[in-house]
């Protein structure tokens, strides 16, 4: 089996484990506790996710468009898809968590 493959189910394993861990209030509290002793300051709970945007939908699309239209559109919603997915790999590959097991093999 691919390396690579085994070490994606791995990490998107960790991560839901994690996310549910700390779905909990009691241990959110401790590691908010944890971290304030720690840094001497709150910790600043962000979004999971930055990368989500809605498309724009274009208010200038006919009811029916045509071939041109509709083939513009195509590629309009590939090259935001495509961004889409650059933010999020860019998300993922700068966790420092990640970093030490990239270091490591």
């Amino acid at each position: 089996m691919n390396g690579s493959l085994e070490e994606s189910a791995l990490c998107s394993l960790l991560v839901k484990r994690v996310k549910a861990y700390f779905q909990d209030p009691v241990h959110r509290k401790e590691f908010e506790d944890w971290y304030k002793q720690k840094h001497g300051k709150d910790y600043d709970w962000r979004n999971t996710h930055p990368w989500h945007y809605s498309i724009k939908e274009d208010k200038t699309m006919k009811k029916n468009p045509g071939r041109k239209e509709r083939r513009n559109l195509y590629f309009k919603n590939k090259r935001a898809a495509g961004k889409k997915r650059a933010k999020q790999n860019e998300y993922r590959s700068s966790h420092s968590f990640l970093r030490c097991f990239r270091e490591q093999g």
